[in-house]
């Protein structure tokens, strides 16, 4: 279901990850509560910013997300709270 969907315009596909640790950083556990993170799968055409590959924080509860299943979401790039490029040091 996943291969092949690519999001339109503004829009971001993840794949949720509940791993604490983000290239070197240590997300602590009152975060994960209220947020959550992924890997990005796949972006539309107006999504300058980020990659595939790259990992993104969003609220756990998030405005424009879509979930397709228990792991990938939509979600529009204004939710996304931040990210780390994939090749970060």
């Amino acid at each position: 279901m996943i291969d092949g969907l690519k999001p339109t315009r503004k829009r971001v596909l993840a794949q949720r990850d509940d791993n604490a640790y983000m290239k070197g950083f240590y997300i602590p556990e009152e975060y994960r509560e209220n947020n959550q993170f992924a890997t990005v799968v796949a972006v539309g055409n107006d999504v300058p910013d980020i990659e595939v590959g790259d990992r993104i924080v969003t609220k756990k509860f998030y405005g424009e997300g879509i979930a397709l299943t228990d792991n990938y979401f939509i979600i529009m790039e204004e939710e996304i709270l931040g990210y780390i490029k994939k090749n970060a040091s």
